[in-house]
């Protein structure tokens, strides 16, 4: 048995003819950022407090998704409560704002928290989108960063130009937890166009790795975008 939905999007680029192909135009003002990195614990605690009035979208919408002040956000479901800090800019998307994401298929094993999108630009496949997962360790393949990774090295490497992007390394997070970072050029197989990807994944508890993953189809875009996903990464903080 194999790892199933590693990545929702990951299926999407992979298996391209299964996915919704819709594009949206998004243009939103981000509120001003009135923190530097991650948030406290109280300022994490008074937004659970006051659930109703933070959350964005309504409760049917899990895993749960709170506005924190300026621009950060903080996750809820099952063992894992954390928050992310974004910049310009990228912008947050609810399930409800992606075509391709359907979270009906999210359950206790696998499933996303968000959508980060560029602002100003289109919502789709081929544009730079940063989405934010958690993995149950209980599935098979799954138990340790170093076998999700194995698992992908199999999905990337199938086509004769690909190849892994720089080096394997680690970015420390404001949590004290630690990302392992790789990233991919797929290349083109059976048709289908190549992307940049950068992944990072990290140990979050005994139950879950918690994984981030940038993906784009223009190079342009993969090092444009690549400095504010690290940026996203390191700004974990979990409450």
């Amino acid at each position: 048995m194999r790892i199933h939905l590693l990545l929702i999007g990951l299926l999407c680029f992979v298996f391209g003819a299964a996915c919704s192909s819709g594009q949206q135009k998004i243009q939103q003002k981000s509120p001003e950022n009135k923190i530097e990195g991650a948030l406290s614990q109280e300022e994490a605690r008074n937004i659970l407090i006051n659930a109703e009035q933070y959350r964005l979208g309504d409760s049917s919408l899990f895993p749960f998704v709170y506005q924190g002040p300026g621009k950060s956000n903080i996750f809820q479901a099952y063992s894992m409560r954390f928050s992310l800090t974004y910049e310009e800019p990228l912008i947050p998307l609810l399930h409800d704002q992606v075509n391709w994401v359907d979270p009906t298929k999210f359950n206790d094993n696998n499933g996303l928290f968000i959508t980060y999108a560029r602002n100003g630009r289109e919502v789709s496949l081929t544009n730079p989108y940063i989405q934010v997962q958690y993995i149950s360790k209980s599935l098979p393949g799954a138990s340790t960063i170093d076998s999700v990774y194995q698992w992908l090295d199999g999905i990337h490497f199938r086509a004769d130009d690909s190849r892994q992007l720089g080096q394997t390394f680690t970015l420390p997070t404001a949590s004290g937890k630690v990302a392992t970072v790789k990233d991919y050029f797929t290349g083109s197989f059976q048709g289908r166009n190549p992307k940049y990807l950068a992944y990072a994944y990290l140990d979050f508890d005994e139950n879950y790795i918690l994984g981030m993953a940038l993906t784009t189809s223009l190079e342009s875009d993969y090092d444009l975008t690549k400095p504010s996903f690290h940026k996203l990464v390191k700004s974990l903080a979990v409450h």
